[in-house]
């Protein structure tokens, strides 16, 4: 027995997901931009002070050495 009440209810629920990620990943682009900013004004009034959040990504998250200058030289030719 077909049934298509049932999926066009899926895709209806389908189409409101993928609307809602989008509005999400505006918002977390738009908070990312907020953090930057005041990073930035933090910066302004002391020079020295980085936020945990830069220092906690920059060491998780390192490069292997080598790694982007072959990335680089690869991308080049």
């Amino acid at each position: 027995m077909e049934r298509p009440n049932t999926v066009a209810g899926l895709q209806a629920k389908r189409a409101d997901l993928v609307r809602l990620r989008d509005r999400l990943e505006a918002d977390l682009k738009a908070v990312t931009c907020d953090l930057d900013h005041l990073d930035g004004a933090i910066k302004l009034f002391d020079p020295g002070a980085t936020p945990a959040a830069v220092r906690r990504y920059t060491t998780r998250h390192r490069a292997k050495k080598g790694s982007a200058r072959r990335f680089v030289l690869s991308a080049l030719q």
